[in-house]
């Protein structure tokens, strides 16, 4: 592994790979972030009060949770985990998908 990496090269090959496939980084690359930050914002806005928060001059308010939480914490805490659970599944879907289309183009252009 000390050979030389051609930025050049690599950079028109990523430019290729983006103008060939532009239907497929959207399908497996922008939907997945899409859900991901859309179930995202849907935690939070199901978890905080976000009114309360912004409504209160008092900073202490972050120390109560009842204050501020639409749930209890340990609710909030299950949601979160599975929150993240589907969104590292999407995000390993996308990044195997992006792998797998990468070595098929190196393998069909005989890199």
């Amino acid at each position: 592994m000390s050979g030389r990496l051609p930025v050049g090269e690599v950079i028109n090959e990523a430019f290729q790979f983006a103008v060939k496939r532009l239907g497929t980084i959207i399908r497996l690359g922008w939907a997945p972030i899409l859900l991901t930050l859309t179930m995202t914002l849907g935690f939070v806005a199901l978890v905080f009060n976000l009114s309360a928060i912004e409504s209160s001059d008092d900073p202490s308010i972050l120390l109560t949770p009842d204050a501020y939480m639409n749930v209890s914490p340990l609710v909030a805490g299950v949601l979160g985990i599975g929150v993240m659970v589907v969104a590292m599944l999407l995000m390993a879907g996308f990044m195997a998908s992006v792998y797998r289309l990468v070595a098929l183009v190196r393998i069909t252009a005989g890199f």
